[in-house]
């Protein structure tokens, strides 16, 4: 009867450490996926951090009160106006004076190629002709 018991047991406790592994590798196969999605180069990042070198020189604070009718706000020179409706047209809910909102709106006006509204510097760099 004890051989029988034993035998139950080691299959169970087998079975269990089969378990225990298989979630273990797929842990760490997430997180390895997780890791390289989220150090996936992305140009467009790079080239907001290239835009806010050109407007602001990567100063978050800038503020430039008469560009040339309305104030240009931080570290991409947003003006106010442009600043509010890209925001609702994308749906979001962002603070013009919030430098990584500045870079998240940019980010989404870039990804539809509104350049345009960095001319002097996107042709500078070269993203525009």
């Amino acid at each position: 009867m004890w051989h029988r018991f034993d035998k139950y047991f080691a299959r169970i406790l087998l079975l269990t450490i089969l378990m225990i592994v298989t979630v273990l590798l797929i842990f760490m196969l997430e997180a390895e996926a997780s890791y390289e999605k989220e150090y996936t180069y992305d140009p467009i990042k790079e080239q907001v951090s290239m835009l806010a070198v050109c407007e602001s020189s990567y100063t978050a604070t800038a503020y430039v009160e008469h560009d040339p009718v309305t104030p240009s706000i931080g570290l991409l020179q947003f003006k106010t106006e442009t600043f509010n409706h890209f925001s609702n047209y994308y749906g979001l809910t962002l603070d013009i004076w919030n430098p990584e909102h500045q870079k998240i709106l940019a980010w989404h006006m870039l990804s539809d190629e509104r350049y345009s509204h960095w001319l002097r510097c996107s042709k500078q760099l070269g993203f525009l002709p």
